[in-house]
């Protein structure tokens, strides 16, 4: 099962632009009744009130009035500590996707801390269209498996022989034009 993911993955097809909120990781436990749900879903910690967090928060840019949807994506590895805009949130699992709904439209500053310290910012803008759930997540994923839903992150095709990965290669060394001696 394992050779077929990473077959996939190399697949030329893969290298194609990801869709945001695909899981990041295989279906094989798409529902965990631990994470987070309400106002800020898939956090295995929240360090606020869920139900008051999206009212707490202001982008650093604004887009306009309404309301729409913050993703927080941890494409690492690693457990990591979520700061928005100066605002502890909680923490995020391994390859998950973790969304705050209802906060104003707009730019917001993510700061993810990993268990060694290291703190990676970036700027994160919101969504208007964020599907109702986002799996695997918290326990309204088990929807994924009763209606047979599946996403992959990429889009499968069948591979018919092995294709071969290979490291980019720099280019070749462009020589200097001879300069003319005096």
């Amino acid at each position: 099962m394992l050779t077929v993911l990473l077959l996939t993955l190399c697949h030329p097809a893969a290298a194609a632009e990801p869709t945001e909120l695909r899981p990041l990781r295989p279906l094989t436990y798409p529902a965990n009744p631990d994470l987070s749900e309400g106002g800020a879903v898939n956090f295995y910690r929240l360090y606020v009130d869920p139900a008051a967090i999206a009212g707490q928060l202001s982008p650093t840019e604004a887009a306009g009035e309404g309301k729409a949807e913050l993703p927080i994506i941890n494409e690492t590895l690693a457990w990591q500590e979520v700061v928005v805009n100066d605002t502890k949130i909680g923490l995020i699992g391994p390859l998950t996707t973790a969304v705050i709904h209802d906060v104003p439209a707009g730019v917001y500053t993510v700061a993810m801390t990993n268990s060694t310290g290291y703190t990676a910012s970036s700027k994160v803008e919101t969504l208007d269209d964020v599907p109702a759930v986002v799996f695997p997540g918290n326990a309204d994923s088990r929807e994924v498996l009763d209606n047979g839903i599946y996403e992959s992150r990429v889009d499968v095709q069948t591979v018919d022989r092995v294709i071969g990965y290979r490291l980019p290669t720099p280019p070749a060394p462009v020589d200097a034009p001879d300069e003319e001696q005096p």
